[in-house]
């Protein structure tokens, strides 16, 4: 039978105040042990997140001085019903409130300006990799917890952007090495506009543009969704494959995204295809590859897909298709 879902929340919020205290301790790898987020006690008993060796945040509403006016406190249920268990970071606990206030689903935000302000850039890129990966071991939804890869932006240095704009040693490449003309397209898998770009537009870039040695093609990942992130992993996981495997996903595109069950339907269509589909979705060197994608194009504005940069110049979703493309090489190509 057909779920029909009456109220929809999406705006909730999971913050750190209210994360399991060994979520990050025990999951970090080493190096990142001494820096990364804890609980502490303080002498007069209250508790404290800190990361960095700074505070981060209190722990629950009240470790932020607001208990007694808090949501829960005018709803009569507590706030903490297990020690160092919190109902927002509960599944169970979240849903009985769920039930009482009327909601049958909601779409959680995760900690991301929390984590965006931590200054190592490293630790920050480790926090959401393992936050991610804990949400999606979990079968939650990736979107949901951090912003389907939306992930928290930090500011880039120059170098790091005028690099995003060049063929990058994990990119996968079509075309010569020693080819003029760079074009970097960011997709989803469950965007049809890229989908069209993949079947009407890039045979026939491809055809006179590459083939001819003229320019290099780059596609990225910018899943715009939970599903399109499963679809990304899928992809990676073709490794040299990867354009095979792309073209199989794009040109099914309809059947699996229109199933009653998208993310079964593509490991199918995986499957049937001979890729390990089901060992993909949690690999985690394929899943810091697709953050890698969605990281770069956060930092040179991408906003929708596809967007286009060619010869390090952002062009969007062309117009007029592949004599769009064409009029732009013609103008500013090498």
């Amino acid at each position: 039978m057909e779920k029909r879902f009456g109220v929809i929340s999406a705006d909730g919020h999971c913050r750190v105040m209210h994360l399991p205290f060994d979520l990050w301790t025990k999951r970090l790898p080493r190096k990142f042990q001494d820096n990364g987020p804890r609980v502490l006690q303080k002498p007069d008993g209250t508790r404290q997140w800190v990361v960095e060796g700074r505070p981060w945040s209190g722990v629950g509403w009240g470790g932020l001085g607001w208990g007694k006016v808090s949501c829960y406190a005018r709803a009569g249920v507590a706030e903490e019903p297990e020690p160092g268990i919190f109902r927002a970071a509960n599944a169970k606990y979240r849903c009985e409130d769920m039930d009482r206030d009327g909601v049958d689903a909601e779409l959680v935000n995760g900690p991301y300006e929390q984590i965006a302000a931590i200054k190592d850039p490293e630790l920050r890129a480790a926090l959401v990799r393992l936050g991610a990966r804990i949400a999606a071991s979990r079968r939650a939804v990736v979107v949901g917890l951090f912003g389907g890869l939306l992930l928290p932006e930090a500011p880039r240095a120059q170098e790091d952007i005028d690099k995003f704009l060049g063929v990058l040693p994990s990119d996968h490449v079509l075309g010569k090495a020693d080819a003029p003309n760079v074009i970097i397209d960011y997709f989803s898998l469950t965007c049809p506009h890229c989908a069209n770009f993949h079947a009407a537009v890039l045979p026939q870039v491809k055809r006179e543009w590459i083939d001819t040695g003229r320019a290099r093609f780059v596609y990225r990942n910018f899943p715009s969704d939970s599903i399109a992130t499963r679809a990304s992993l899928l992809a990676e996981c073709g490794g040299p494959r990867f354009f095979e495997t792309i073209d199989v996903l794009f040109k099914s595109q309809v059947e699996w995204l229109t199933a009653p069950k998208p993310e079964e339907e593509l490991l199918k269509v995986m499957e049937r295809a001979g890729l390990p589909a089901r060992d993909c979705v949690s690999n985690g060197r394929l899943f810091d590859k697709v953050v890698g994608d969605v990281q770069s194009g956060q930092a040179l504005g991408v906003k929708f897909t596809p967007t286009l940069f060619i010869n390090e110049q952002k062009y969007g979703n062309p117009e007029g298709g592949v004599l769009g493309i064409d009029a732009i090489l013609r103008q500013v190509g090498r």
